[in-house]
């Protein structure tokens, strides 16, 4: 029940705050975009957003099982480590960047430290929960 929660807590927080980036274009992407591409079904933005929330709480769940089944020695490396490689990622897959030296200079900042934020509080959750 505890990483339940906490896989909740975590989704929840990115999603309202991929939101807030949106809302503030500080990314220049829609995090809801590739399900407005399915035509079969139409989706309203908020079924969009709660679909998002669900998919993020399947990852959460998902990551925070990983990282507690792991042997990992620090927490503080291991969200740093998965939270870069997942952030470059989803910038290169959501953007289509080229892979290249010079698509670094193009992600995002904020989705980048938003990411970091989250890995490290499902590692350090991880961590207390193992011991």
């Amino acid at each position: 029940m505890q990483k339940l929660m906490t896989a909740v807590a975590a989704a929840l927080v990115f999603t309202i705050s991929l939101k807030g980036l949106h809302l503030f274009k500080l990314i220049k992407w829609n995090p809801i975009h590739f399900l407005q591409k399915i035509e079969k079904v139409e989706w309203t933005p908020l079924a969009c957003w709660m679909v998002l929330f669900f998919i993020l709480l399947a990852v959460a769940y998902v990551l925070l099982t990983l990282f507690q089944l792991s042997i990992f020695r620090s927490p503080l490396v291991v969200s740093i480590v998965f939270g870069l490689v997942l952030a470059f990622l989803v910038e290169w897959q959501v953007r289509n960047l080229p892979i290249e030296w010079t698509s670094i200079k193009k992600l995002s900042v904020p989705f980048l430290v938003l990411l970091l934020i989250v890995m490290r509080f499902l590692t350090e959750t991880a961590h207390s929960i193992r011991k």
